[in-house]
């Protein structure tokens, strides 16, 4: 990491990085809210939103959920099963 980004010394044993060095960063994936055959299946949706607050290091479900026509929806993203990002 730039030195530009260290802004204070860290306490022993921690490192300064940055998010995109942790893992990949996903947006803009999301099926269209708007079209109802897009929600409510059997898929399991993670958004943002489930994860605040959230302290366990995975998760299996949210709030939402999709239909196979939401995961076809060329705009969604689908993480790969056992995939860190």
């Amino acid at each position: 990491m730039s030195k530009e980004f260290v802004k204070y010394e860290l306490p022993k044993g921690w490192v300064w990085t940055t998010i995109g060095e942790l893992g990949v960063v996903m947006s803009g994936g999301t099926p269209s809210t708007r079209e109802r055959r897009y929600w409510s299946g059997n898929i399991p949706w993670i958004s943002p939103a489930d994860l605040t607050g959230y302290k366990e290091k995975y998760i299996e479900k949210g709030n939402k959920s999709i239909t196979q026509d939401g995961l076809d929806e060329p705009s969604t993203k689908l993480v790969p099963k056992g995939r860190d990002c």
